[in-house]
């Protein structure tokens, strides 16, 4: 008996495992190019492109000062790739990029035009209970995040200067925690909404324009 459900374990294991892990193709490769630019088309150097599956990566390629990047890459029997790209300095104005690519096999050679990396936007968020108010607050706010989701294969043409995903963040504060601080990472120029309600009062809505490297904005109730 003992025997036997170890074998069930060792068999759920393999099988969770092959379900998995990417299969990668022998004696397969794939050839990857483009251009990264700001959004103003200018060309960005020193920026890391990888493609990865289940974060395992494949292929990663640099930048040069035109913007240029070419790298070799293994290729996966899956078709769900994501594409990172990464300034090179960590202090670097320019945020990240994701680009999760559903239903497309990159084999062969492909051409993936030109990609823009936006500015960062961080948004210093206060709420303030200044009045003394007992009743509770309950907030949320959504903002844009530098991650894009394309569905199709190559043929499909991506307009990668707005292509973004929207992050929501929601909290409840109580009248004994009167004074809140956050932060959140968004883009430069995009607009975050933040909603909010107090106890037996109307939802209100504030739009935060995100024009600067760093916004501050504070809620006082």
């Amino acid at each position: 008996m003992k025997k036997s459900l170890i074998l069930i374990l060792l068999l759920s294991m393999a099988l969770i495992r092959c379900q998995c892990e990417p299969d990668i193709k022998d004696n397969e490769r794939s050839l990857l190019d483009g251009i990264i630019t700001d959004t103003n088309d200018n060309p960005l150097g020193d920026v890391t492109v990888s493609l990865k599956v289940h974060d395992l990566n494949l292929g990663k390629g640099l930048t040069d000062q035109n913007g240029f990047f070419q790298f070799i890459s293994l290729v996966s029997s899956r078709n769900d790739y994501s594409l990172i790209l990464k300034p090179l300095d960590p202090q670097s104005e320019y945020s990240d990029y994701k680009i999760d690519f559903l239903n497309r096999l990159f084999n062969g050679s492909n051409n993936l035009g030109t990609i823009p990396l936006s500015k960062k936007a961080l948004l210093k968020l206060q709420i303030r209970n200044t009045s003394n108010n007992s009743a509770s607050i309950s907030y949320s706010i959504t903002y844009r995040i530098p991650e894009c989701t394309v569905s199709g294969d190559d043929s499909v043409s991506v307009d990668y200067y707005n292509c973004f995903d929207t992050n929501f963040y929601s909290d409840r504060i109580t009248p004994a925690e009167s004074n809140l601080d956050i932060e959140f990472i968004s883009i430069l120029g995009s607009t975050a909404v933040l909603t909010y309600t107090l106890e037996n009062a109307e939802t209100q809505l504030e739009n935060i324009l995100l024009n600067q490297s760093q916004t501050n904005y504070i809620l006082e109730y």
